[in-house]
């Protein structure tokens, strides 16, 4: 396995057997992948990431596990399931790096992380966070719930204070 270097992918058309073609030959979540929209407008933006959304579902590729396909525009509104950034500068620091000769020992560690790719990949990643997301909600209302009685505690401990 090679380094995952960031790499730009220019869409210029939305034809999906292309852009099957095109997120294969970048290998779109085995490495990290960009986009950049920002000459698009809000509605043109919209039917975008609707094609590109159709074809990385067709391909069962996430758009953000094992790495992010990251799309560059200024309409941080749009509601997708791609992560959106305002511009280059934002993407993390960690992808953009140049590519060298690893170490043996480097090699090791980016064959494991071939192997985790992998079944991470053959897996369904947008049931498996549906899941997640359905775990998480009952953690947080406990969390809420804590909070409150850890004020409330507070509260009772002040007024028991000042008597």
């Amino acid at each position: 396995m090679k380094i995952p270097i960031l790499e730009e992918i220019k869409i210029s058309t939305l034809e999906m057997s292309e852009l099957r073609a095109l997120f294969s030959k970048f290998k779109v979540g085995n490495n990290p992948c960009y986009t950049d929209l920002t000459n698009l407008s809000a509605d043109r933006l919209l039917e975008v990431t609707t094609v590109l959304e159709l074809v990385l579902n067709e391909m069962n590729i996430s758009p953000k596990f094992p790495y992010p396909y990251y799309l560059i525009t200024p309409h941080l509104d749009i509601n997708t399931f791609f992560p959106l950034l305002r511009s280059f500068e934002s993407i993390p620091n960690y992808f953009k790096i140049e590519g060298k000769r690893v170490t043996n020992k480097e090699q090791k560690i980016l064959d494991k992380i071939e192997v985790i790719c992998s079944q991470i990949q053959n897996q369904e990643v947008q049931a498996r966070l549906e899941e997640y997301r359905m775990s998480i909600l009952p953690q947080k209302f406990i969390k809420a719930l804590a909070k409150e009685g850890m004020y409330l505690e507070k509260v009772l401990k002040q007024l028991s204070g000042e008597k």
